[in-house]
């Protein structure tokens, strides 16, 4: 029984020994638990602390820029203030220089007289026998004395800019003017185009085309400062050819085609210059679809050279081409009504076609996909020829163009009825760009006859102000002169349901190609598959040039098109 009871009682003690270890284990959790959540506290703290330092920092440099915003601010108008008050001096001056010259000039005009008198006296003296009193006459000279090393080499000549605007407003501008019926003739835009252009560029507020001075008539008016660049594009002469007309000099003359270059870029190159968005390149579908009667089309792909008569002699051996003269190349990319979706000017006429598709920002276009989602977008693709199904929407080129997959050429030497069906149904179709290339030439002389300017990037300014035009003109014959709207090729086949592509669902809740102006449809992009991501532009290029593809599409257009115009035949 002792024995049992000292067992019991050796049981009870080490339960209680292992009661105490629970209760030190517990213990020790919880102080454990303690100092981590001071810890925790510590760190929060420590981070809101931190928050709040990158807050006031963030205030502090917002502030800084704010101010250093506002000093600038004040800084360009005080330089502004500056200029005018330096202008308005030198307006002072001028009128001043100016009425002495005339001053000058009249007693020059006095002594001459009074030459031309004595000079009478000395006739009538000799035809009589009578002598002349020559101390007179040199009192008179005395009292009319004048020193000629005051008066300059050459007089400063002096423009009637109000005579200018005056001759303006009569021929062109006035309500009943003599030659308005021939503006469009002369300066190859409309008058109410000439408006919206006048108001769009005064808009932004550039102070060169901002009349300053006491007196207009000793600044060129807004109108000469616009109509001058125009007619020297038009018809392809130096600005000073035109200088009597607009009453300027040689130099301000040059300085109007530079100011006028900047301001048609600024108002008019992002929209009459713009890379065709999804919604634009579906209307271009529908558009050939109804003109040359096919689906995947956007587009006439060619180049034309203008001769540069003022190449530098050093550069002359790199910009002479097959013609032996130097020239510059402008790559371009038309549609149906004529409107450029591309342009790509500058490269030395050295270089042919294909030279210059492999540095052209087009072939970037293609290799990157950006012009694989966009007709993913539009829903222009996949589309069917001959029942047949593709994948890329193609372009009409000529012989040089190599072999790809978006390039449709024609075949040389034809042989039975399909390729000679094909082969002018081909040739027809790409003198888009060649009529392209023939109104922009005939509208704008500039492009046409040879460049007398040296600064290469000058000619590109002016090339590029050609361009913009030659598409405003587009857009107003087409958009029946609506100034405000947005270019739209298709929109003469709005109202016919025959043309209207099935979309996809997200393009649809926009209205599709019946919204007024397509070019500002927030369309969000397509989801593309994981692989397509992943495709790199080599990839891309392979596909790019993929012959068993190109030869389908050759094969299922020659179809078609025999089909469609050889049977009937």
């Amino acid at each position: 029984m002792d024995k049992e009871m000292d067992k019991e009682m050796d049981k009870d003690m080490d339960n209680e020994i292992m009661d105490k270890e629970m209760d030190k284990e517990m213990d020790n959790d919880k102080e454990i638990q303690e100092m981590m959540g001071d810890n925790d506290k510590e760190i929060q703290e420590q981070q809101q602390q931190q928050q709040q330092e990158m807050d006031k920092e963030m205030e502090m440099e917002m502030d800084k820029k704010m101010d250093n915003d506002d000093k600038e601010i004040q800084q360009e108008e005080e330089q502004q203030q500056q200029e005018m008050e330096q202008e308005m001096e030198m307006d002072d001056e001028d009128e001043q220089q100016l009425e002495d010259e005339e001053q000058q000039w009249q007693e020059m005009n006095v002594l001459e007289m009074h030459a031309i008198s004595i000079h009478v006296k000395l006739l009538d003296a000799a035809a009589n026998d009578e002598d002349v009193d020559f101390e007179q006459c040199d009192g008179q000279q005395d009292h009319h004395q004048f020193d000629h090393r005051s008066l300059g080499r050459s007089a400063r000549r002096k423009f009637r800019h109000d005579h200018a605007r005056q001759c303006i407003m009569r021929d062109y501008l006035g309500t009943n003017a003599l030659m308005g019926a021939e503006f469009k003739l002369m300066f190859r835009i409309t008058r109410g185009r000439f408006q919206h252009l006048m108001e769009s560029i005064a808009a932004t507020g550039s102070s060169y085309y901002v009349k300053r001075g006491k007196n207009s008539k000793h600044v060129a008016s807004f109108e000469a400062k616009l109509l001058l660049p125009l007619k020297t594009l038009a018809y392809g002469v130096p600005p000073h050819c035109f200088s009597d007309y607009f009453q300027m000099s040689s130099t301000m003359a040059k300085d109007c085609c530079v100011m006028f270059d900047k301001a048609v870029s600024k108002v008019y190159k992002k929209e009459y210059l713009r890379v065709p968005t999804a919604a634009d390149i579906k209307n271009i579908c529908r558009l050939h679809k109804a003109a040359h009667n096919v689906d995947g089309m956007i587009g006439s792909l060619d180049c034309s050279h203008t001769y540069w008569k003022n190449c530098p002699k050093a550069w002359q051996g790199s910009y002479s081409g097959k013609e032996k003269k130097p020239s510059i190349v402008l790559e371009a990319i038309s549609d149906y009504h004529l409107f450029f979706w591309h342009a790509s000017y500058g490269y030395a006429g050295t270089l042919n076609d294909i030279n210059i598709l492999k540095l052209s920002p087009f072939l970037d276009r293609l290799i990157d996909g950006s012009m694989d989602e966009d007709e993913k977008e539009a829903g222009v693709v996949p589309y069917t020829i001959n029942n047949e199904e593709f994948q890329k929407a193609f372009i009409l080129v000529d012989g040089i163009y190599p072999l790809w997959t978006r390039f449709v050429r024609g075949i040389k030497e034809p042989c039975g009825q399909k390729e000679k069906v094909f082969t002018g149904w081909q040739e027809g179709a790409r003198k888009d760009i060649e009529r392209a290339f023939g109104v922009l030439k005939g509208k704008f002389q500039f492009m046409e006859t040879p460049i007398k300017l040296m600064d290469l990037k000058q000619i590109g300014k002016r090339v590029t102000t050609c361009l913009i035009l030659h598409n405003v003109c587009v857009h107003d014959r087409i958009m029946e002169q609506d100034y405000e709207a947005t270019y739209n090729p298709a929109v003469s086949l709005l109202d016919d349901e025959n043309f209207i592509v099935e979309q996809p669902p997200d393009i649809q809740e926009y209205g599709g190609v019946r919204v007024a102006n397509p070019a500002n449809i927030g369309v969000d992009r397509l989801h593309i598959s994981d692989v397509e991501q992943h495709l790199t532009r080599k990839d891309r290029f392979l596909q790019l040039i993929d012959q068993q593809e190109c030869a389908r599409l050759f094969g299922a257009l020659m179809e078609y098109h025999y089909n469609l115009v050889g049977n009937k035949e």
